[in-house]
């Protein structure tokens, strides 16, 4: 194609195929100008895309991570905290027996 504007909308496309015709006429032009002046970064910008996508998963295994040494501490948590206090219930029924409770 030459230099020359896209073509403009037909103003009443008589059916779908005029708009997908108009609409691929128009797609054509545009990678016609990205062949003659170049891609303007775009590979820079998939580059860039494909950085933020390693570094979003990264940061979510992460959260996983954090989440999962969570659970595992408040579990450590609650089985030092049940041995510790297993062996007062014998002192603490003891107690409440000499009180007459």
């Amino acid at each position: 194609m030459s230099d020359a504007s896209p073509p403009s909308q037909p103003v009443d496309p008589v059916s779908t195929s005029a708009f997908i015709m108009w609409r691929l006429t128009q797609l054509e032009h545009q990678f016609t100008q990205l062949d003659q002046q170049g891609s303007r970064g775009v590979a820079g910008l998939v580059q860039r895309v494909d950085q933020l996508a390693r570094e979003f998963t990264l940061h979510e295994q992460q959260h996983e991570n954090a989440r999962k040494e969570q659970v595992s501490s408040r579990r450590w948590l609650l089985g030092l905290v049940a041995l510790l206090i297993t062996p007062l219930y014998p002192l603490l029924f003891a107690v409440l027996r000499l009180k007459g409770i």
